[in-house]
């Protein structure tokens, strides 16, 4: 989790830093309305991209994120109830009850 927060901290360091070095720039080589039409097209192409490659995941359950996007990486393969029995323990658990 941390990594991950100054993996995206540093990022957004990076790119408010190349937004402030280049805009100026910009401003002097296309002009006012250059730059804002320069940002727009950045603007559609990616909302392009999200609306047609990213699914929907509203109404759906967390457990069906795994589904959508695939497995979280370093996850192990075996998961756990509430009780921290894996689910081979507590399915071996259930068949001892159901045989009783």
């Amino acid at each position: 989790k941390e990594k991950a927060m100054s993996i995206s901290v540093g990022s957004q360091w990076l790119a408010n830093f190349l937004i402030a070095f280049l805009v100026p720039q910009q401003v002097s080589l296309l002009g006012l309305d250059g730059t804002f039409f320069f940002y727009a097209v950045c603007l559609l192409i990616i909302f392009a991209i999200v609306f047609f490659l990213v699914p929907e995941t509203k109404g759906k359950e967390i457990e069906e994120m795994d589904n959508l996007f695939g497995a979280r990486l370093g996850a192990d393969s075996s998961s756990s109830d509430e009780s921290g029995a894996t689910s081979n323990e507590s399915s071996d658990d259930q068949d001892t009850a159901d045989a009783a």
